[in-house]
């Protein structure tokens, strides 16, 4: 029992203990939970107080990484009531200890990539204060943002506003649904030379300005 143990739990303090002499702790990584095989990290916890799964470097407070040991990059979070799911809730944490003030960003969620340590986020979503906040009202907004082709730079794509409108192209949507920057055209078949497809939205730019589907 003594060396299964061993292999799986190592305090990665390289100790050297003489007559009189202090203790000397030389490695990065404090502690190390090995996998299956006694020898592969699965868990770490360095002297920066950084977590890592799965990996033995991790570079964020809590890194998670599959590696092969697990099925796939899930976080799984379970819920302990039955009428309650799990959740996860992010705060924006104001050190001046006032209310939320308009634009501060409550929480996000990004997606992108490492390559050769260079972190991408091209790609996410967030919730942030609409208005500044007061003891009676919190208003907020969801942001879903996307990066377009030949270009590095994310963009705010769709808004859900505190209200409940939702904006396609715009920030600031005045009507339940509004989309902005459609293209225009006479017809349809005017659209379909111009490159739309089936389902496609266009607006006929008269008066009344008709939105049209492409059929």
């Amino acid at each position: 029992m003594k060396n299964r143990i061993s292999t799986k739990i190592i305090l990665a303090a390289a100790v050297t203990v003489l007559s009189g002499a202090p203790i000397h702790v030389h490695a990065a990584n404090k502690l190390i939970v090995n996998g299956a095989d006694g020898s592969t990290p699965a868990f770490v916890v360095t002297d920066s107080g950084y977590v890592g799964v799965g990996t033995s470097t991790p570079d964020a407070p809590v890194t998670l990484k599959s590696s092969g040991l697990f099925p796939s990059n899930v976080v799984k979070v379970v819920g302990d009531e039955t009428t309650k799911g799990a959740g996860l809730i992010g705060y924006n944490n104001r050190t001046d200890a006032q209310l939320s003030r308009a634009n501060d960003r409550l929480g996000f969620v990004f997606f992108g990539s490492n390559t050769g340590g260079t972190l991408q986020h091209p790609a996410g979503f967030s919730a942030s204060a609409e208005e500044d906040w007061t003891a009676g009202s919190w208003p907020t907004f969801f942001a879903f943002q996307t990066t377009a082709p030949n270009s590095t730079t994310r963009t705010e794509r769709l808004r859900i506003t505190g209200s409940g409108n939702v904006g396609i192209g715009t920030s600031a949507p005045t009507s339940p649904l509004q989309v902005v920057n459609l293209p225009v055209y006479t017809n349809n078949a005017d659209a379909v030379a111009g490159g739309l497809t089936a389902g496609a939205f266009y607006r006929t730019g008269g008066d009344p300005d008709l939105v049209c589907v492409v059929h």
